[in-house]
């Protein structure tokens, strides 16, 4: 029975099948990411197809919203597999929450933008914005010590 010889790739070739600058890859390495499966003869990181299936979980990972941190976390657990359901769920349910308060906090400026939007009209090329007015009069009114707002 032969065996199937394994794909080697250094990190310049990584990247390009991986469409990823060379910067990713090594600040991945340094993040604790992904590791280079042994060093040539003359230094250069040496990746399997490993790397490639590590690296499409990475960035899925990244686009779900998971920091570096977390993915670091995620990927610690996938190599234990003992126990590791429970503290991949409650990372996930954390994530969960922060993104379900994002996507409020993003309606909530998308509804005060389109507030604005439907003030200013466009139009009113003599008189103070109300879009500015808007923004920088919000803006005033929010930083003012207690002290001012006292008066």
């Amino acid at each position: 029975m032969t065996r199937a010889k394994q794909v080697q790739y250094t990190i310049g070739e990584l990247g390009r099948h991986m469409r990823l600058p060379v910067t990713t890859l090594r600040y991945y390495e340094r993040a604790g990411l992904l590791q280079p499966d042994r060093r040539s003869g003359a230094r250069y990181r040496i990746y399997s197809d490993r790397a490639i299936m590590r690296l499409t979980a990475i960035r899925r990972a990244q686009k779900m919203g998971f920091s570096c941190r977390e993915i670091r976390e995620l990927l610690k657990l996938d190599t234990n597999m003992r126990n590791s359901c429970p503290a991949a769920h409650q990372i996930c349910q954390a994530k969960l929450t922060q993104l379900r308060d994002r996507i409020a906090m993003l309606q909530s400026a998308a509804r005060e933008l389109q507030r604005l939007s439907k003030a200013c009209g466009g139009d009113r090329p003599d008189s103070r914005c109300a879009i500015l007015s808007g923004i920088f009069e919000m803006a005033i009114v929010r930083n003012r010590s207690p002290a001012e707002t006292a008066r």
